[in-house]
């Protein structure tokens, strides 16, 4: 009998609300979902007492998004999404 295991991360917040998201599901989600600059900033603000991983954590995002936010923010001195270049997609009726 094959079983198939699919590894799932489960933050506190997530753990409260009782939500258990494997790795694709939470791309995913974040994907839909980008991080607001409020929570960026507090995302600074807690880097400066907890590791990355701690603060992975809270937030409910991964480390590696914790680092992208920090290096921006070393860099420009900002935590808003750079602009995006392209033309808009046109709504049609």
């Amino acid at each position: 009998m094959n079983l198939l295991v699919m590894e799932t991360s489960t933050s506190p917040k997530e753990e409260a609300r009782g939500i258990s998201l494997n790795s694709t599901e939470r791309q995913q989600t974040t994907k839909l979902c980008p991080i607001k600059p409020e929570t960026k900033v507090l995302i600074i603000k807690n880097l400066k007492s907890k590791s990355p991983a701690e603060v992975a954590d809270i937030f409910n995002v991964s480390k590696r998004q914790v680092e992208r936010i920090r290096k921006r923010y070393q860099e420009t001195g900002d935590v808003h999404d750079r602009p995006r270049s392209g033309k808009p997609h046109k709504t049609t009726a």
